[in-house]
This record gives structure tokens, sequence and C-alpha cells, in this order.
């Protein structure tokens, strides 16, 4: 009888331990608002591709304001990161290399009206190898998926070009992080380079922030205010048919918001 008392006594101190010395999962909220540019270029072409349009040249160089929610599950060292971005773009321009798909050809220096609609979902998962009070380091895995919507109508006469693509991107994951009282700083960085039969892509996707606790623990119930810069590239060929496609794409800006831990 005394040693089952012992065993008891034993497996429930150890239990004690264990669940004493786990962390409990803590959640980051962070809405944010962002001011986005688009850059790059756009080629469509029934052979090898020989030449391409810039989206600047289509007419889209105005920058587009967009809600992109956050969402931070902290448990122990282990990070997960699910957020969204959306950005429309649109205006006329003028061609600057010939576009060729799907039977339609629109030629160089024609006049057109374009659009140009960009979404990216991102999910990501990291391990902080280095934790320490000051600085953290992480090293994971991610999964984006990029919804890509163009069109280029010739104004003349309405022939129109358009693709619609949902391209899975998984990458690799780099997470780091500092802190100072009251300030954190902290970047988020994905890496995808692949060639697969005929598509070729590549995919940088940079995330950096400040936040500045306002209200609250330090670790949790907690309200901050968040400065921020986004940063995603896409640079993709591959075939539509028997059309070649090559797209590169890049979104970048400061946003601004805030987050709540809990």
């Amino acid at each position: 009888m005394a040693t089952d008392h012992f065993l008891v006594r034993s497996v429930l101190i150890a239990a004690a331990l264990l669940l004493g010395g786990c962390q409990a999962p803590s959640v980051d909220l962070m809405p944010r608002l962002m001011r986005l540019d688009l850059d790059g270029d756009f080629a469509a072409s029934s052979s090898a591709i020989s030449a391409a349009t810039t989206w600047d040249e289509l007419g889209l160089d105005d920058a587009s304001t967009v809600f992109s929610p956050r969402a931070d599950l902290h448990m122990g060292p282990f990070d997960v990161t699910l957020d969204y971005a959306a950005a429309d773009f649109s205006g006329q321009g003028t061609t600057g290399a010939q576009l060729e798909l799907d039977g339609i050809t629109i030629a160089a220096g024609t006049a057109v009206e374009s659009d140009f609609d960009l979404a990216v979902w991102r999910l990501t998962s990291t391990y902080d190898f280095f934790p320490t009070e000051v600085a953290t380091v992480g090293l994971g895995v991610g999964l984006a998926a990029l919804d890509i919507e163009s069109s280029v109508v010739n104004i003349s006469n309405s022939d129109r070009i358009t693709t619609d693509e949902v391209v899975p991107l998984p990458y690799l994951a780099l997470r780091g992080g500092m802190e100072w009282g009251n300030l954190e700083a902290q970047g988020l960085l994905g890496l995808l380079s692949l060639d697969v039969g005929d598509a070729e892509a590549s995919y940088v996707d940079l995330d950096l922030f400040l936040r500045y606790r306002l209200l609250g623990g330090e670790d949790r119930m907690r309200v901050s205010l968040v400065l921020g810069y986004r940063y995603a590239d896409l640079d993709a060929e591959y075939d539509d048919g028997s059309d070649r496609v090559a797209i590169e794409t890049r979104i970048s800006g400061p946003y601004f918001g805030g987050s709540v831990t809990f």
C-alpha cells in the first residue's frame, strides 16, 4: 500500500512539473492596412517568349490600399502564422510588346484597358532553435496560394487576353525577432525556387514589422501598435495550352495596424 501511495505521488509530482514547465499557447491578432505598389511585367506568346510589357506600360501604376489580416499562434518554440492580402489594380495604357494567348493577338503599341488582381494566402510554421529573452531565430516551412487574374483589352476592337491561375507554392521559412522593453521587431521570410517540367518559378516573401506595446502585460492581454513593410515577388513561366506565359509580379509597400495578444 505504501508503495502504491508513493507511485501515485510520484506520478502527480511529475505531471505537475511537466504542466508547470509547459508554456500555455498565446495568439496574436493583427489587423493591418497596406499600401501596395505593383511592379514587374507580363508576356504571352504562341512561340518562345522574347519580349514582355511592363505593368506600368499597361497602366497599372497606381498604388492599392488593402486590408490584410494576420494571426500568429505561439506554442512554446513553435510559431504558426496565417495571413492574407489581396490587391486590385486597373488602368489604361499601351502594350510594350505583342501579346498572344488563346488565338488572340494584341500588337505592341496598342491602347488597352488592363486589370490585375492578386490574392496571397500564406500559412507558415517555424521552430525557434535559438530562443533567448532578447532574440529568437526560427526555421520552418510554409505554403502560399497565389490567385492571379489579369485582363488586357484592346480598346479599338475589344479583343481580350486573360489569365486566371491559382499557384500553390511550398517554401522554406526563416523567422527572427528581438525585444527591447515595450518595443519588438520581427521578420518572416519565405523563399522558393523550382523548375518542374515546363514550369519555372521563384518566390520571395518578406514581412517586417515593429510592434510597440501600449497596454497590458508582457506576454498576454496586451494591445500594441504595429508599423511594417511587406514585399512579395513571384517570377513564373509556364505553358497555357499551346502558348507560353511569363509573369513577373512584385507587390510592396508599408502598412500599419494594431495587435491584440491573448
